[in-house]
């Protein structure tokens, strides 16, 4: 039986998870795959993977899905308050307070490099947690507004959002850990590649998704990421 069971279950994804991905599975899938045997950390990344699929595709559900909208809304809504009070109080005494909690904490400091601000500046004085703070609560405010968005009703057939996921977080993988290219030929209706392969392969055990839905959402991610590039 497919580890999805039923969108509306009481099973808890982490559960289904441990069952579907079982040892024997990878070990099979490093097999077919040539990955690194027993890595643990890729065995954990896959994992949370297959557990974000099985979250997506509980969340079509309707009632579910304009909760998880009413949450992403109103993240962002408070975050913009936030954004409004930094922005309005004494710049430099947070600056500075940022600073010297640092120092006596012996935090990082912020990897950002701000073209703007002296050398001197950039190393040695609060300015630039003070930038990096709002610059990460803006890029916060912008993707909790985009959930919002992702999640609201659409016209016309659904969206497998949990497949959406699942391709996104594969294409990041092939290109940081597993150093492999993310293709898949755009002149067959199925193309059967190895990306495709390893993204039918963490599918399988959790649902019923067609090679057809498999396919063409490779290709809408390589899309993507060549708009972005």
């Amino acid at each position: 039986m497919r580890a999805r069971i039923d969108k509306t279950g009481e099973d808890n994804p982490h559960t289904l998870i441990e069952a579907a991905y079982s040892d024997q599975y990878f070990a099979a899938l490093e097999g077919q795959f040539r990955l690194a045997k027993g890595n643990t950390e890729t065995r954990l990344e896959l994992k949370n993977i297959g557990i974000r699929y099985l979250t997506c595709r509980r969340s079509e559900d309707r009632k579910m899905r304009q909760e998880l909208r009413k949450e992403s809304a109103q993240l962002a809504k408070q975050t913009h308050k936030f954004l409004q009070i930094l922005r309005n109080a004494p710049h430099d005494d947070i600056a500075f307070g940022l600073y010297m909690t640092a120092l006596n904490l012996g935090a990082a400091m912020p990897n950002t490099i701000f073209p703007e601000l002296s050398a001197h500046a950039q190393r040695q004085s609060g300015e630039p947690y003070f930038r990096e703070l709002i610059r990460l609560l803006e890029l916060l405010e912008k993707s909790a507004l985009e959930q919002a968005n992702h999640f609201r009703e659409r016209p016309g057939p659904k969206v497998n959002l949990g497949l959406e996921y699942l391709v996104r977080h594969v294409a990041d993988l092939f290109a940081t850990t597993l150093n492999r290219p993310f293709t898949v030929d755009h002149h067959k209706p199925v193309a059967a590649s190895k990306t495709f392969d390893f993204v039918s392969a963490l599918v399988a055990p959790l649902d019923h998704v067609s090679d057809t839905e498999i396919t063409t959402a490779i290709r809408a991610e390589q899309n993507k990421r060549r708009n972005i590039g």
